[in-house]
């Protein structure tokens, strides 16, 4: 199924380019030459932070930072069409407390994203030294997370009435990998005959299944490894920014 998705999207992706590459224009005879070798690089960081309350419980302090860049090589293979290889490497990492009457806790998590696949695009031209550059890729998807938790289990001491507290530890490892498909759309502003600058929106679809390790420890005593199978699907939508340069 996630095979089947990709070839439709890969096949979309390479009927529209050829279309376009028929004739298609916006008014100008700007071309990058057949033959054109192109590097490109883009970075996406972003930093969030929340803090929110209800009536029972209290989540202060969440915060997560995301750090992606994306990099490849395209050939020109006829005027302003480009075939290439992405290369995408994509680390989250956030923290947070969480408290409530049951219990609480501090949690650290890292979530690494690595993708490589083939790619195609056209830069349509607008003027001299303005393209809208469209397309996309697929290819091989790998992830490794990792999330730790550390508190306490809160409950009434029966003696007296009193809240007493268990402190745990949780551990959970995931290693998967699987396929993406995405689509790309950007504009790209020539600063020199053989540098630009781009900003692109971004969409992507990550298909993975793998191996799911959950490691629990209460008061002391640990549990058995929790261990199964994962399946999921991830969707993203962004922004990046990038230079690429041309030989």
């Amino acid at each position: 199924m996630m095979l089947k998705k990709g070839i439709i999207t890969l096949t979309a992706m390479v009927t529209l380019t050829a279309f376009v590459s028929t004739g298609w224009s916006f008014g100008s005879n700007a071309v990058i030459g057949k033959g054109t070798i192109a590097l490109s690089g883009d970075l996406d960081l972003s930093f969030v932070m929340s803090d929110s309350k209800d009536k029972k419980n209290t989540y202060p302090d969440n915060e997560t930072d995301s750090f992606g860049v994306n990099t490849g090589i395209g050939y020109f293979v006829m005027d302003n069409l480009e075939l290439g290889l992405i290369l995408s490497y994509e680390s989250n990492t956030g923290s947070g407390d969480f408290d409530s009457t049951a219990e609480s806790y501090k949690s650290d998590s890292d979530y690494t994203t690595f993708l490589i696949g083939p790619s195609v695009y056209y830069h349509l031209p607008v003027t001299e030294n303005l393209f809208v550059i469209f397309g996309g890729g697929i290819g091989f998807a790998m992830e490794k997370d990792e999330y730790k938790e550390k508190g306490d289990y809160q409950y009434p001491n029966e003696e007296d009435g009193t809240m007493a507290s268990i402190p745990y530890k949780l551990k959970e490892t995931k290693d998967g990998n699987g396929i993406f498909y995405g689509l790309n759309l950007g504009i790209e502003r020539f600063l020199t005959d053989s540098v630009s600058f781009t900003g692109t929106i971004r969409y992507l679809k990550i298909d993975m299944d793998g191996d799911r390790k959950i490691k629990q420890e209460d008061g002391g005593t640990a549990f058995p490894t929790d261990k199964s199978k994962f399946d999921q699907s991830l969707t993203q939508t962004g922004i990046s920014v990038g230079a690429r340069i041309y030989f």
